[in-house]
């Protein structure tokens, strides 16, 4: 993929005499060339997503990637055991996500490495591959890689990838020669490719073929718009969840605080009604009331008044009391 450079560009202009007028300078226009650059900017990446390339070996792994780094069609095989690529996309709301593709070895023998890879690079998003012209590849899919993908990474969500379509596209012109009577043509057509797809559960079934680099950038864009989409539910999943929750304590809170209500008002009643008891009891227990004696009353003075027999008892003896001194 092509990166965009910063090109500036500087005028000269020549020099004028002091006699002349000076015209007004233009009003400052705000520089937007670096814009683009900026939003290139590895600082602004939000997200990086790892894709991982399977597929028997010979589909076209290494040259679709290839493609769709260098937008170059290569034309030489090399068996790929391990490698991966990175390239920057801009999603549809403008922000920029990394993408890593990792290519991975087809052949049995490197199955023990595959297993590695799917354990330590943690995959969010897989694509498929099998070519178009070659039906083992087709059948691998359902049987080999399907079992894998399960088997390491289950949940992943993968598009299946039909490759080298522009073969495909030459056998069924007449430019290659077809089959022999009796066998099964090679050519895997879009239709089968659906049916497959839908049958193996893949978010997806995509063709492209990499003498057109444009054809792989959909497939790998599909890829991280699944990734995308799965945050944006996920997100939005979220937002109804914390929604519902609050909702949840609110209506929780109301309900706390009218038990809270309820119960200091039975609180107060039973408080009320034991008072009123309490001054119930202590006035039915206390003596009768009788008026206090009047001063006068409680003197002995009044008590001689009041109370004869005890004044002549006192002045009998006090006789008593003075005849006995006189006689001794």
């Amino acid at each position: 993929m092509s990166s965009p450079t910063n090109t500036t560009t500087t005028t000269t202009t020549a020099p004028q005499s002091e006699n002349e007028t000076k015209p007004t300078p233009p009003a400052p226009v705000e520089d937007k060339s670096n814009e683009r650059i900026k939003k290139r900017d590895p600082g602004n990446i939000t997200k990086v997503i790892k894709c991982g390339v399977v597929g028997d070996g010979t589909v076209g792994k290494t040259t679709l990637l290839l493609s769709y780094i260098t937008q170059a069609f290569i034309t030489e095989y090399t068996p790929t055991v391990f490698d991966n690529f990175s390239a920057i996309e801009e999603v549809d709301d403008g922000k920029l996500v990394n993408v890593i593709l990792w290519d991975t070895a087809g052949q049995d023998d490197y199955a023990q490495i595959r297993t590695t890879c799917y354990t330590n690079c943690k995959y969010d998003v897989f694509l498929l591959c099998f070519s178009t012209v070659n039906r083992d590849s087709f059948d691998n899919v359902k049987y080999k890689w399907l079992p894998e993908l399960k088997a390491n990474s289950p949940g992943t969500p993968f598009i299946l990838v039909g490759t080298k379509t522009d073969i495909r596209d030459q056998q069924t012109q007449g430019a290659v020669s077809p089959p022999l009577t009796g066998q099964v043509s090679s050519i895997i057509t879009f239709k089968e490719g659906q049916k497959r797809a839908k049958e193996i559960k893949a978010h997806n079934y995509m063709e492209c073929t990499s003498r057109e680099s444009s054809s792989v950038a959909k497939v790998v864009l599909e890829a991280v718009n699944i990734i995308i989409e799965k945050e944006r539910v996920k997100r939005v999943s979220n937002e109804k969840m914390w929604k519902k929750e609050i909702k949840k304590e609110e209506k929780e809170a109301k309900q706390e605080q009218k038990e809270r209500a309820k119960y200091l008002e039975k609180q107060k009643t039973k408080e009320e009604k034991a008072s009123k008891d309490s001054k119930k009891s202590n006035g039915s227990s206390s003596p009768s009331s009788t008026p206090p004696a009047s001063p006068e009353e409680s003197s002995p003075r009044s008590e001689k008044k009041n109370n004869p027999s005890a004044s002549t008892s006192t002045t009998t003896t006090n006789n008593n009391i003075n005849n006995n001194t006189a006689t001794n």
